[in-house]
């Protein structure tokens, strides 16, 4: 039931408001029994087009990425190759090393006898 009446600002009179604990404050509309109801709301849809071009951008990123991870992980392969290349290479210079210091100390105590 409706008693009272909603102002031009959209207020509702002091009366309705006490007497329709219904009703709807400051501006809101209340749907009625005979309004007909609101049409839903219609999604936008992208154009065959545009899903089509950002499926196009979303996979060239995704192959550039695949692209820049196998370069990365051939680096990484070169680098860790130059690594074990490179201690390989200083174990046999210490072996050298050892060996040539230990042939001079064996000629030192072999001239002294």
């Amino acid at each position: 039931m409706f008693h009272g009446r909603i102002l031009i600002a959209g207020t509702v009179t002091p009366e309705l408001a006490v007497a329709d604990p219904t009703t709807v404050a400051d501006g809101e509309k209340t749907n009625d029994a005979n309004d007909p109801p609101c049409p839903p709301k219609k999604k936008k849809k992208r154009s065959s087009s545009e899903g089509k071009e950002a499926e196009s951008t979303i996979l060239n990123l995704m192959e550039a990425q695949q692209a820049a991870i196998e370069k990365a992980d051939e680096k990484d392969e070169r680098m860790f190759e130059a690594l074990l290349k490179s201690q390989s290479d200083s174990q046999t210079r210490n072996q050298e090393f050892t060996l040539s210091v230990l042939g001079k100390l064996g000629e030192i105590f072999t001239s002294k006898k």
